[in-house]
């Protein structure tokens, strides 16, 4: 590949888009090659790269790094095919080399293994046990900037590492974050401390447009009920909010004797209670989920939210 791009790097350089989708089964290369950016002289070679968008594998961030310099849309694919296991900081503070004209980054997971009901990857987060101090990724000086990032696409990770990355960044500009993650092994476990509307608040209290997907019923009816009352706290949070899209992973289980799945509560409450106070009106609200609205619920939100969907 790196031979590929130094043979056609003047028109490479001149591209808007590249695309490399992932393959399912690759092996990488070690993770700290991604750091040792000797070599690329060649860059001065190419003009100065147009390249807006690209989606990429991770293990081939270096090579293409003389042709992302102005880059603008990114997206990368994480396998469970690298060497080596990488630390959220590290993915983020590579990152930062396109931290003045990243305005839309995509991470996904590729991978499909699974070891103790985790999924693997190459990603390694933090997990609350053993975390010296929950607050200090918080703080400015140990944030990772990104002053243009403007939406923020996570999917397909463990809990843990999306709040990681939700905790390390610092991005005073973004205003659409979309989420899908399963609920780490170690929810629940040293400190409550996990992806919450309260969370998402200290995080990213600007957001106007959020797609989350929970993997139970209990976290997505615990976040409506956090984002339908003001706290003592911080107020009403999210204020900003006016675009849900949401899920959950829920299947049958059990419990439901009659075959039907206990209704979705506290969306309503979410929407009604945000009216004519501190924040904005809900407008768009799309649901992806197994659980049944009663008919009720359904007949009110659609007077209330001009574009609802199930």
């Amino acid at each position: 590949m790196r031979n590929f791009l130094l043979s056609l790097g003047t028109k490479v350089a001149t591209l808007d888009l590249f695309m490399i989708h992932p393959l399912r089964y690759e092996w990488g290369v070690p993770f700290s090659l991604l750091f040792d950016t000797s070599g690329h002289s060649e860059e001065h070679q190419f003009p100065a790269p147009t390249l807006y968008k690209a989606q990429l594998r991770l293990n081939l961030l270096r090579t293409f790094l003389p042709f992302l310099r102005n880059i603008v849309d990114l997206e990368l694919a994480v396998s469970n095919r690298l060497e080596a296991s990488i630390s959220v900081r590290q993915l983020l503070e590579l990152l930062a080399l396109f931290q003045n004209t990243l305005e839309v980054f995509t991470l996904t997971n590729s991978g499909t293994e699974f070891y103790d009901g985790e999924l693997v990857t190459t990603i390694t987060a933090t997990h609350p046990d053993s975390r010296e101090s929950l607050e200090a990724p918080t703080t400015a000086a140990n944030r990772v900037q990104f002053p243009r990032l403007s939406r923020l696409k996570i999917v397909s990770f463990s809990e843990c590492i999306v709040h990681d990355i939700l905790f390390t960044i610092n991005c005073p500009l973004i205003y659409h974050l979309s989420l899908a993650f399963r609920t780490c092994k170690c929810f629940g476990q040293a400190a409550p401390d996990y992806v919450s509307a309260t969370m998402l608040h200290r995080s990213v209290p600007e957001l106007r447009s959020i797609e989350i997907q929970f993997d139970t019923q209990l976290r997505l009816t615990q976040f409506n009920v956090d984002l339908s009352a003001r706290h003592d706290a911080f107020g009403w949070l999210l204020p900003k909010l006016s675009s849900i899209d949401m899920g959950s992973g829920v299947k049958r289980t059990r419990h439901w004797m009659d075959g039907t799945p206990p209704p979705l509560k506290n969306l309503t409450k979410l929407v009604s209670s945000r009216l004519g106070f501190d924040t904005n009106n809900i407008h768009s609200l799309r649901l992806h989920t197994n659980i049944e609205l009663l008919p009720e619920d359904v007949n009110t939100l659609r007077l209330l939210v001009p574009e609802f969907v199930k």
